[in-house]
């Protein structure tokens, strides 16, 4: 097989799968590949496949929140409608983006209570190992003042159709009718 568009290179002498640098110079190389990488995967001695399994683990997340300019979080408007979202950045052992776990909450308010709201949950920023397999809004509930929404899906880490693992992302966000909403996310 061809490396980065070099020459025909035995995998054994190209990858050091015993090390972190290594295994992120193979996923490097596995995603330059036309064929996505199997037969370069295919290639790799067991080992060095087991190790690239294992460094796809997720070991960090991130949260980040965010809504829509008219009324951003904590801002205290008579009435409108606004979009509040809580997401969840995951990151494998190699360092790279796994994917990002969004749920959005739009709903409107006219200074007493929430009148009108819808939810939403996906997945954006993934890599090509992580499939997402679904979720549920777990809650959807009125309060006296706003809803509350709590949302989970279910990614499974694949790669090469060699199924690793699954996580169970979750979010949620809770909206008041003052126009103020807050949220958090969880792997």
């Amino acid at each position: 097989f061809s490396v980065g568009g070099g020459g025909t290179v035995a995998a054994e002498e190209s990858f050091d799968c015993g090390s972190l640098e290594g295994l992120q110079v193979l996923h490097s190389t596995l995603r330059e590949q036309a064929d996505g990488g199997y037969a370069l995967f295919e290639s790799i001695s067991e080992q060095c496949r087991q190790a690239y399994l294992d460094a796809q683990a997720i070991v960090r997340v991130e949260v980040e929140t965010g809504g829509s300019e008219d009324a951003s979080k904590g801002a205290m408007l008579a009435s409108g409608c606004t979009n509040g979202w809580v997401s969840a950045r995951y990151y494998s052992l190699l360092g790279f983006t796994a994917y990002r776990y969004v749920q959005s909450q739009y709903f409107c308010w006219n200074g007493s209570y929430v009148y009108s709201h819808s939810v939403s949950h996906w997945i954006d920023s993934v890599d090509p190992n992580f499939q997402w397999q679904g979720g549920t809004v777990q809650y959807d509930y009125a309060s006296s003042s706003g809803f509350y929404t709590q949302t989970q899906g279910v990614v499974a880490n694949c790669p090469f159709n060699w199924c690793t693992g699954t996580t169970y992302p979750g979010a949620w966000v809770q909206s008041y009718g003052s126009g103020y909403w807050e949220g958090d996310a969880w792997a």
